[in-house]
Protein backbone atom coordinates (compact mmCIF):
# COMPACT_ATOMS: atom_id res chain seq x y z
CA UNK A 1 0.00 0.00 0.00
CA UNK A 2 2.83 2.54 0.95
CA UNK A 3 4.91 1.51 -2.02
CA UNK A 4 1.67 1.68 -4.11
CA UNK A 5 0.83 5.61 -2.92
CA UNK A 6 4.47 6.36 -3.10
CA UNK A 7 5.02 4.95 -6.31
CA UNK A 8 1.91 7.32 -7.59
CA UNK A 9 3.80 10.20 -6.12
CA UNK A 10 6.89 10.04 -7.90
CA UNK A 11 4.85 9.43 -11.11
CA UNK A 12 2.98 12.52 -10.13
CA UNK A 13 6.14 14.83 -9.70
CA UNK A 14 8.07 12.99 -12.83
CA UNK A 15 4.76 14.06 -15.15
CA UNK A 16 4.66 17.61 -13.48
CA UNK A 17 8.57 18.05 -14.23
CA UNK A 18 8.00 16.59 -17.75
CA UNK A 19 5.81 19.52 -18.73
CA UNK A 20 7.15 22.21 -17.12
CA UNK A 21 10.70 20.89 -19.39
CA UNK A 22 8.69 20.64 -22.31
CA UNK A 23 6.74 23.87 -22.37
CA UNK A 24 10.13 25.95 -20.78
CA UNK A 25 12.20 24.32 -24.06
CA UNK A 26 9.53 25.66 -26.48
CA UNK A 27 9.70 28.25 -28.69
CA UNK A 28 6.76 30.65 -29.41
CA UNK A 29 6.88 30.06 -33.21
CA UNK A 30 6.35 33.93 -33.51
CA UNK A 31 9.18 35.05 -30.97
CA UNK A 32 12.15 36.84 -32.21
CA UNK A 33 14.65 34.17 -32.45
CA UNK A 34 11.62 31.76 -34.33
CA UNK A 35 11.25 33.97 -37.02
CA UNK A 36 14.73 34.78 -37.22
CA UNK A 37 15.50 30.56 -37.50
CA UNK A 38 12.30 30.37 -40.33
CA UNK A 39 13.86 33.82 -42.37
CA UNK A 40 17.03 32.05 -42.55
CA UNK A 41 16.25 28.92 -44.99
CA UNK A 42 12.91 30.27 -45.41
CA UNK A 43 11.60 29.17 -49.49
CA UNK A 44 7.40 29.38 -49.25
CA UNK A 45 4.56 31.91 -50.08
CA UNK A 46 4.81 35.28 -48.53
CA UNK A 47 2.66 38.07 -48.21
CA UNK A 48 3.60 41.76 -48.15
CA UNK A 49 1.26 44.30 -46.50
CA UNK A 50 2.19 47.72 -46.10
CA UNK A 51 1.27 49.57 -42.31
CA UNK A 52 0.53 53.01 -41.21
CA UNK A 53 3.22 55.38 -39.68
CA UNK A 54 1.59 55.45 -36.24
CA UNK A 55 2.90 58.91 -36.07
CA UNK A 56 2.30 60.52 -39.14
CA UNK A 57 -0.41 58.03 -40.81
CA UNK A 58 0.70 59.13 -43.95
CA UNK A 59 2.68 55.85 -45.14
CA UNK A 60 -0.11 54.34 -46.73
CA UNK A 61 -4.08 54.76 -46.84
CA UNK A 62 -4.59 50.76 -46.53
CA UNK A 63 -3.25 48.28 -44.40
CA UNK A 64 -3.39 47.18 -40.74
CA UNK A 65 -3.10 49.36 -38.10
CA UNK A 66 -2.91 46.99 -34.76
CA UNK A 67 0.40 45.48 -35.62
CA UNK A 68 2.73 44.97 -32.72
CA UNK A 69 6.07 46.56 -33.14
CA UNK A 70 9.27 44.90 -32.44
CA UNK A 71 12.14 46.39 -30.62
CA UNK A 72 15.21 48.22 -32.59
CA UNK A 73 16.91 45.68 -32.01
CA UNK A 74 14.85 42.57 -32.82
CA UNK A 75 14.14 44.13 -36.60
CA UNK A 76 17.88 44.53 -36.81
CA UNK A 77 18.51 40.70 -35.92
CA UNK A 78 15.32 39.88 -38.69
CA UNK A 79 16.41 42.03 -41.56
CA UNK A 80 19.92 40.17 -41.17
CA UNK A 81 17.89 37.06 -41.45
CA UNK A 82 16.38 37.60 -44.56
CA UNK A 83 19.84 38.85 -45.79
CA UNK A 84 21.36 36.02 -44.86
CA UNK A 85 19.08 34.25 -47.01
CA UNK A 86 19.80 35.66 -50.65
CA UNK A 87 16.85 33.53 -52.28
CA UNK A 88 14.44 35.35 -50.24
CA UNK A 89 15.79 38.63 -50.62
CA UNK A 90 15.82 38.22 -54.31
CA UNK A 91 12.12 37.48 -54.41
CA UNK A 92 11.28 40.23 -51.98
CA UNK A 93 13.24 43.03 -53.92
CA UNK A 94 11.12 41.58 -57.27
CA UNK A 95 7.79 42.62 -55.27
CA UNK A 96 9.15 45.91 -54.84
CA UNK A 97 10.14 45.62 -51.15
CA UNK A 98 13.67 47.05 -49.61
CA UNK A 99 15.42 45.41 -46.49
CA UNK A 100 15.46 48.52 -45.03
CA UNK A 101 11.67 48.63 -44.88
CA UNK A 102 10.79 45.31 -43.61
CA UNK A 103 9.58 46.20 -39.65
CA UNK A 104 8.42 43.29 -38.96
CA UNK A 105 7.41 39.27 -40.20
CA UNK A 106 4.90 36.53 -38.60
CA UNK A 107 4.10 33.02 -39.82
CA UNK A 108 0.62 31.90 -39.98
CA UNK A 109 -0.46 27.86 -38.96
CA UNK A 110 0.40 26.85 -42.54
CA UNK A 111 3.83 27.80 -42.82
CA UNK A 112 3.41 31.38 -45.29
CA UNK A 113 5.11 34.43 -43.61
CA UNK A 114 3.27 38.00 -43.96
CA UNK A 115 6.35 40.73 -44.23
CA UNK A 116 5.04 43.98 -42.62
CA UNK A 117 6.66 47.19 -44.40
CA UNK A 118 6.82 50.71 -43.42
Amino acid sequence: MYLHKFMTAVLVVVAIQGVNAASAGSIQPNSAVAIERTLRTFSGQFQVEYIHNRLTLNDKTDGPLGIPDRPPEEVARLRSAIHDNNALLDRLKREGVALRDVVNAYQSADGSLTFYVR
